[in-house]
């Protein structure tokens, strides 16, 4: 009995002692007042109170600015993908040319931006999305973005000729849907609610990134536009609405359309694509360079032994990605698509901002002591056929040589201050029609595109491949690599391409 009783005691002491090293390396870590992460935001990112509220934003080289003016250089604004911040583009640019100013804020939703002069319909609309919810009671009719039910009746609502104040009935959205499992689970005893478009969230964020844009550089300076994964349509919306100032449009596996986390396969019309691509690769041989007609950009081969056989499979290649009728990858339907909202720990605990917190930290941590754990989960977005060690050795080492590791931590720490905007990009996206020709048509600015053909997130055919057929003057270069990844495995490559698009569109 005594001895039980002394390793009672050692055990309660140990525990104690585990809970508090975990409490004070939770509290240097996670602190919103004196933490890493706290003390790295405020070091690396600036406010800028504009007259809509106030942005969040980190700018690199920008003390070179007259240097970079007088010597032709370039100014970039990076918006970020989902989820994500002004970390992203201070931690994937760091390595750019000298000539090169990039601007990374935070978008709506993210991080301290946060646009205050919503219309009375547009708060409304906002509100509806995120209901105020009262301890110990659950209101069974509020909006819950990890209710199937819920999500299934905003799939594809900007197709819906109606008004974000219009009530929206089932059988109209199930007409516009289409699709067989919809109508199976979308009867439910919930009283009929409207389910408003968000749409204008890419409005008000264009406003509020060309307020920056003005503040630090005035109203007549152009910018280039890094536009990466869930940042695209945030982009896009940009780069039209403001074609005088927007001197290229540069995509990194782009949203473009209708966008479901969790879809199924895409057809897979690119399989010669894909067998050319893996050549080449290789090889060491150049991507392949595909341009629409009303542009014309041929980049400085990597490989100086490139032929003209190589440039005549490019121009073949070119015409069966222009003319190719693009289809949506199928899932088995869309409530299993659906179902990874359900399963996102994240959503499911989003009212919980403490709990979002520790398990962020934990993610952290496990990233700090199980390295290979984090690698891992940053190529679960590539095609099966490439989630090998060769793929997973490959990111590791791009994480480690650009020293990318710490922001991606930074990213996870802070999540927290990222759910608003991470959930509203989620809405947006399902909102989004899987026709949008008519918004694409309506770019003018020359347009890069890069992306790979093994992206599982952004898939390249649903998405990368529609962009392109669909923007005017655009070239799409194709990359062989580890899924949405693949600009970190080549970063210089990536700079490169988008330094002589730049440079061909000014001579």
């Amino acid at each position: 009995m005594c001895c039980s009783e002394t390793y009672s005691f050692y055990f309660f002491v140990v525990c104690v002692a585990l809970s508090g090293i975990i409490l004070y390396d939770y509290t240097s870590l996670m602190s919103p007042k004196s933490g890493y992460f706290h003390r790295k935001e405020q070091l690396e990112s600036k406010i800028y109170q504009s007259s809509n509220g106030p942005i969040q934003y980190h700018v690199h080289n920008l003390e070179n600015i007259e240097n970079i003016k007088k010597n032709n250089g370039k100014i970039f604004l990076y918006l970020h993908g989902t989820p994500g911040g002004f970390e992203e583009g201070a931690n994937f640019m760091k390595a750019c040319p000298s000539d090169w100013i990039i601007v990374s804020p935070s978008r709506i939703g993210y991080g301290k931006t946060n646009f205050t002069q919503w219309t009375k319909s547009e708060k409304e609309s906002i509100d509806f999305y995120f209901p105020k919810e009262e301890k110990f009671v659950v209101n069974p009719h509020a909006f819950d973005v990890t209710q199937t039910r819920h999500l299934l009746k905003i799939v594809e609502l900007d197709e819906l000729n109606v008004n974000a104040t219009t009530t929206t009935n089932t059988s109209s959205i199930e007409t516009s849907i289409g699709s067989s499992d919809i109508r199976s689970n979308t009867s439910d005893s919930t009283p009929s609610l409207n389910y408003p478009k968000l749409s204008f969230i890419l409005e008000k964020n264009a406003i509020m990134m060309m307020d920056l844009m003005n503040h630090l550089f005035g109203r007549n300076t152009k910018f280039n536009i890094i536009a990466v994964a869930g940042g695209g349509p945030y982009g896009l919306e940009l780069a039209s609405k403001n074609p005088s100032r927007v001197e290229t449009l540069q995509l990194l596996a782009p949203v473009g359309r209708n966008f479901i986390i969790g879809r199924g396969d895409s057809p897979k019309k690119i399989s010669t694509l894909i067998t050319q691509v893996n050549h080449r690769q290789e090889h060491h041989l150049q991507e392949f360079v595909f341009n629409k007609k009303d542009i014309s950009f041929r980049p400085k081969s990597v490989n100086n032994d490139e032929n003209l056989s190589l440039q005549h499979e490019n121009e073949e290649m070119e015409k069966k990605i222009l003319s190719m009728e693009v289809e949506e990858p199928k899932p088995f339907n869309t409530t299993l698509a659906l179902s990874a909202y359900v399963m996102d720990p994240f959503l499911m605990l989003r009212n919980n901002p403490l709990i979002v917190k520790f398990m962020s930290y934990s993610v952290v941590r496990l990233m700090k002591w199980f390295p290979n754990v984090a690698f891992r989960m940053s190529v679960i977005n590539t095609e099966p056929e490439m989630l090998d060690k060769k793929c997973f050795e490959q990111v590791k080492q791009s994480f480690m040589t650009h020293q990318l590791i710490e922001g991606l931590q930074f990213n996870v720490g802070m999540m927290d201050s990222k759910m608003r905007g991470y959930i509203l990009d989620l809405l947006l996206f399902l909102q989004f029609s899987k026709d949008r020709k008519a918004q694409l048509e309506s770019i003018s600015i020359p347009t890069l595109i890069q992306g790979s053909i093994y992206d599982k997130s952004v898939d390249f055919e649903d998405q990368v491949v529609y962009i392109f057929q669909h923007i005017p003057k655009s070239t799409l270069i194709t990359f062989g690599d580890c899924g949405q990844l693949f600009f970190i495995n080549n970063l210089r490559k990536v700079y490169s391409y988008m330094d002589q698009f730049i440079m061909s569109q000014r001579s």
